[in-house]
C-alpha cells in the first residue's frame, strides 16, 4: 500500500516523522496506540516501509490533529529528536565522535560501547538506561552500574520510598512541560 492510498483509505493527512526507538510513554498514550483505529491503520501501513520502528511512535507523538493523550502540545518541541532521556547512546559518526569512542569505549554498528573510562560520565548522565553493553567487553562497567542501581534501590527502601535524585532534569523536559 502506498502512502497516498493510506491517506485515501483513512481520510487522514499525516506527516511521517523519524525518531528514536527508545521512548518513555505515558500509559494513556499507550492505550491510545492500542485502541485508536486511525493509529492501527497507520501501523498496518508501516509494515511495508523501510524503518517502521523509527517512524511509528514519533509520527503519532508529533501529529497534533490526532489528539493523542500524553503527547506534545502546540508550541513544544517540533522534532522527535528533541529529547532523548530514555537511553544513553553515543552515535559514532565523524572524527570527533570516533576519537571520543576510542578513549571511552569501542564502536559497534555506529554506537559507542562504553569502557571503564566512561564510568564518571555514566554516573552523572540523566538517561535512565545505557543503550548497549557487551558481556565480554569491560565487564567492570556492567558491575559498577549494577552496584549503583542496587545501592540506589536500597537507599530508597531505607528512606521510606524517597530517593536522592535530582528531578529537575526530568521535570523540565519538553515532553513533561508541554503534554496534553
Amino acid at each position: 500500500m502506498s502512502l497516498l492510498s493510506f491517506f485515501k483509505k483513512s481520510a487522514m493527512t499525516i506527516t511521517v516523522y523519524m525518531g528514536s526507538t527508545h521512548v518513555l510513554l505515558a500509559r494513556r498514550f499507550v492505550d491510545f496506540l492500542l485502541t485508536d483505529p486511525r493509529v492501527q491503520d497507520f501501523y498496518d501501513w508501516l509494515k511495508d516501509t523501510t524503518f517502521p520502528e523509527e517512524t511509528f511512535i514519533p509520527t503519532i507523538q508529533f501529529s497534533p490533529h490526532l489528539h493523542a493523550p500524553g503527547t506534545y502540545t502546540d508550541g513544544a518541541a517540533k522534532t522527535p529528536t528533541s529529547n532523548h532521556i530514555a537511553r544513553y547512546k553515543t552515535w559514532v559518526h565523524g572524527r570527533k565522535a570516533t576519537r571520543h569512542c576510542k578513549t571511552k569505549g569501542i564502536k559497534q554498528r555506529h554506537i559507542c560501547i562504553p569502557s571503564a573510562k566512561a564510568l564518571p560520565l555514566l554516573k552523572e548522565t540523566p538517561e535512565l538506561f545505557i543503550n548497549k553493553l557487551l558481556a565480554d567487553y569491560e565487564p567492570l562497567v556492567r558491575y559498577c552500574l549494577e552496584d549503583r542501581l542496587f545501592h540506589r534501590t536500597k537507599e530508597q527502601v531505607l528512606n521510606g520510598g524517597r530517593v536522592n535524585l535530582n528531578m529537575t532534569v526530568y521535570e523540565t523536559l519538553p515532553i513533561v512541560e508541554n503534554h496534553q
